[in-house]
């Protein structure tokens, strides 16, 4: 992306406008709950999953009807003290036009994310919006690939007495071990291992994953949005460093409520990984019911 334009649009009565010119090619946005973070990201989300989206429209018996249904369903995104439609552009253009086909775009938001008593591997990649072309293919092809990349960051990250094993017997079933505490399960996960251990899990398969189907023939956009739910500070930078060193040729969109985990990707950028001079640093904030971009000194 170049530029993006919201106007009219969920939590934006007013335009917010970002600007990726002169290599300002990543983004990290604070914003605390409440400020728009979410409608920004629902935002990027139409432009490139809109069809993915349009699948919620219930079935119409009639054109009249199919039309209404869909007016209904867009007509949510509206902002609710506006009478306008919503307007979304990225580079001077109307979502509604744009050609996303040289792009490949990955959004993770593990807040809407619900743990179920079982991981599939394959049900786990269709559940986010992630340009993956054959998801199926994937996981035939590359499970044992994906096992072995995890189990290698796992220590890495000093998860030492964590390891999976993709079960491509029972529809790629994610078995999780604890050698410490003697677990081996692959049901009823949430019973036997805490929250972190169970994102950490998650978010590895979905980057590994990912990293398996970037296309070097396309623009790569990755979208993270408090993905970092529960983690620990040792396993945050292990996690950011792991974004860096993989997702180099990515636009990277990260946005956080957390300050502490702001102020790290901060540091990590400024002062480990020399990028400065890729990346815009925001705030969103709510001023007198509207909201407000403030990015390096300038408020939108």
């Amino acid at each position: 992306m170049n530029n993006l334009k919201v106007k009219y649009f969920k939590a934006y009565q007013e335009e917010i406008s970002i600007d990726f010119t002169n290599d300002k090619k990543s983004l990290l946005l604070y914003g605390e709950n409440g400020s728009g973070k979410s409608s920004l990201y629902e935002a990027i989300k139409i432009i490139f999953f809109r069809e993915k989206l349009e699948e919620l429209i219930p079935e119409a018996l009639t054109p009249e009807e199919d039309e209404s249904k869909r007016k209904e369903f867009w007509n949510q995104y509206d902002n609710n003290n506006s009478s306008n439609d919503f307007e979304i552009n990225i580079n001077n253009e109307s979502y509604s036009s744009f050609d996303t086909s040289n792009y490949q775009v990955f959004m993770i938001a593990m807040d809407k994310f619900c743990f179920q008593d079982k991981i599939r591997l394959d049900e786990l990649l269709k559940n986010f919006d992630l340009s993956i072309d054959d998801i199926d293919s994937l996981c035939t092809n590359h499970y044992e690939t994906i096992q072995n990349n995890i189990n290698d960051k796992l220590r890495e990250f000093k998860e030492d007495n964590i390891k999976i094993t993709i079960d491509n017997e029972d529809d790629f079933s994610i078995i999780i071990k604890d050698t410490v505490r003697g677990l081996d399960y692959k049901d009823n996960l949430s019973q036997y291992f805490n929250e972190a251990k169970l994102n950490l899990v998650v978010l590895l398969l979905l980057f590994e994953s990912i990293v398996l189907s970037e296309q070097t023939d396309k623009k790569k956009i990755l979208v993270l949005d408090d993905f970092i739910t529960s983690l620990d500070m040792a396993n945050r930078t292990f996690l950011m460093n792991y974004i860096f060193e993989n997702f180099e040729d990515c636009q990277k969109i990260i946005l956080t409520h957390n300050v502490y985990f702001y102020n790290l990707i901060m540091y990590l950028v400024n002062d480990i990984y020399k990028e400065k001079s890729k990346w815009l640093f925001a705030n969103l904030y709510e001023i007198n019911n509207q909201h407000k971009l403030y990015i390096k000194g300038e408020l939108t």
